[in-house]
């Protein structure tokens, strides 16, 4: 009965493989590409608002990852995260907020932001001056800027972290 022989011949690459040269790239990619464009376009966010917070992007790295991470700072970051992720419940606003005065507002108002969209504009109050001891505020719903941010950005993040890994390809020698 006749057999059938298999042999195997290893290809050996000409120099040894080496997961720096790609984290070193991916790192370079997201310090000097990744980070200013999704920074960019957090301050987008907040054109045209008085009390702005900052955003500071930081790099996390381990043996298992990189981690780009940017986020609001400052005195109203947490401002900032509310109307991104939270948004605000319909709620009273009582006098005990500035004992012994009354609260003077205008009623027709046109928010700076909207949900899902990254532009910002500057906020407008309209009508006459109301002036009360109690005010129920309508609530808002969340803006959900770093999810709009996340979606819009994919397809470039992916282009330019393909265009370091083919770099890194070439510095490493191989050709993928």
């Amino acid at each position: 009965m006749p057999r059938a022989r298999v042999s195997f011949t290893p290809v050996l690459p000409k120099s040894k493989f080496d997961p720096k040269i790609y984290r070193d790239m991916w790192e370079k990619t997201l310090r000097q590409r990744v980070k200013p464009d999704l920074t960019s376009l957090y301050k987008r966010t907040t054109t045209g608002w008085e009390h702005k917070p900052t955003f500071r992007g930081t790099i996390n790295k381990s043996t298992h990852f990189l981690r780009l991470l940017v986020k609001a700072t400052g005195k109203y970051a947490d401002l900032y995260e509310m109307l991104d992720i939270t948004g605000a419940r319909r709620h009273p606003i009582p006098k005990t907020v500035r004992p012994g005065k009354v609260l003077r507002y205008r009623p027709g108002y046109r928010s700076a932001t909207q949900p899902r969209k990254i532009q910002s504009r500057r906020k407008q109050r309209f009508g006459p001056i109301v002036e009360a001891l109690q005010v129920d505020h309508p609530g808002f719903k969340p803006r959900e800027f770093s999810a709009t941010i996340a979606r819009g950005y994919q397809k470039k993040y992916v282009r330019l972290m393909t265009e370091s890994t083919n770099i890194a390809n070439a510095e490493q020698g191989r050709r993928f």
